[in-house]
């Protein structure tokens, strides 16, 4: 993952078996997280980069955390709440889930969800295959 494409990383998605889309959210490239505000969303740091929005705008991602690894060992942090982050249903039926995140740029990550750690009607939680 190089630098310029996680700085444009821009929208993450949830589809359901179905091919139908869940939810979405973005994580902005560029800018700050509000007018008032001198630190950037996006910065770097010894792993790479990350996104931390305390703000949570424009659609409720509070941190987008990117991690290099070894080919199909890669990992994506996501943590999203508040009134702006549009979350599906719960329980999510039927699985799988796949999870998108996709670049400004069209680059994009995916990990599948055949199966949940927790699948209520509070809480999705889930390891990848």
């Amino acid at each position: 993952m190089r630098a310029h494409r996680l700085t444009a990383l821009c929208s993450l998605a949830i589809v359901a078996a179905a091919r139908a889309a869940l939810a979405s959210a973005s994580a902005p490239a560029g800018g700050f997280c509000s007018a008032g505000s001198s630190r950037p969303c996006w910065r770097a740091n010894a792993r790479g980069y990350r996104y931390v929005d305390r703000y949570l705008t424009p659609s409720g991602l509070r941190q987008l955390v990117p991690r290099a690894g070894p080919a199909g060992k890669a990992q994506i942090l996501v943590k999203g709440q508040g009134a702006l982050l549009a979350l599906p249903a719960l329980p999510i039926s039927p699985l799988p889930v796949t999870v998108q995140l996709v670049s400004r740029d069209g680059v994009c990550w995916e990990a599948t969800y055949h199966s949940a750690q927790r699948n209520a009607a509070d809480q999705f939680k889930a390891k990848s295959d």
